[in-house]
Parts: structure tokens; sequence; C-alpha cells
């Protein structure tokens, strides 16, 4: 767990990841952690698939959490769709040069070529890995103020957009 003061706010947070970041992957599907994505108290990530053609990526910590809230309404469904995210998951190391794997079965569904230009997005708990054309093609679909803007409203934080 980390510690910290932001302009005088004391906060305590598992791991944030913030911010987009756009890196290579080389051809045994290595991609290097972003500096703001490090920390020396995470040694592995827990890898799972997105429906957006994304991976998304998890501290075993914040994995926990997530799957506490999730884990019993995906078992009490019949969904093969749910089921088939949560048998995605699978575990990867992060080496010594803050390197980490993502499995073959994770990019081919992510439609990432190996060795490619790869985006990794920040969304707080976790990160997402992205091909890099798959990327800014969603990118200039969805991030518009009508639909940015609705969504940002019935979250209760309009302020962002």
């Amino acid at each position: 767990m980390q510690r910290g003061v932001i302009r005088g706010f004391l906060w305590e947070l598992i791991v944030v990841y913030m911010g987009t970041h756009e890196n290579s992957m080389d051809d045994k599907g290595r991609v290097v952690l972003p500096i703001p994505f490090r920390s020396p108290d995470v040694k592995s990530f827990v890898v799972m698939l997105n429906v957006d053609l994304a991976i998304r990526v998890y501290t075993e910590e914040g994995f926990r959490a997530m799957a506490s809230r999730v884990q019993q309404k995906i078992h009490e469904t019949s969904d093969p769709r749910l089921r088939r995210i949560w048998g995605s998951i699978a575990h990867v190391n992060i080496d010594a040069t803050h390197r980490f794997m993502i499995p073959d079965v994770h990019r081919s569904y992510a439609l990432i070529a190996t060795p490619s230009r790869v985006v990794l997005l920040g969304t707080g708990s976790h990160f997402e890995v992205w091909s890099h054309v798959e990327y800014y093609k969603y990118a200039q679909q969805t991030f518009k103020q009508e639909i940015v803007g609705p969504a940002a409203e019935a979250a209760g934080v309009p302020e962002i957009v």
C-alpha cells in the first residue's frame, strides 16, 4: 500500500493507474511498464479480456477487490459471455526490467500482433492494453461530447467533461 500527500490531501491507495501511454510490444509479447505504472510492491498482474477488444490488467490486490464484488453474480448467471470473461483470467509476472508478458490468447483477442505498438490506458483501479490501431479507432468513435457527457452526468460527475 502506498501513502503520500498531494496538495495537502492525505491519500492512501492500493495503486492508481492514470494516463495514456504508448509503448512497444516485443516479438515475445512483452511490454515495458510506463514509469507512472510502476510500484515496488507490485510483482505480478492478473490479465483478463475486456469487451472492447482490450486487455484488462489488475494488480493481484486490485483483482481480489474487484473479484469479491462480482464473482458470486457471475457464477449465478448462465450467460456464456460473462463466463468467457471470467475464464480468460491469467497471472503474469513482472521481470527485473519492468516487463510483463501478455499471453497469446489475450493478444489474439485484442488484435495485437507482435512486435507492435500498444497503448496502455490507466483507468484508476486497473489499466488496459490496446492495439495502437484499435485504441485510436475506439477513441475516435466514443470520446465525443454527445457520448461522454451523458455518461458523466449519469455517473454524477458532469464536471469531468
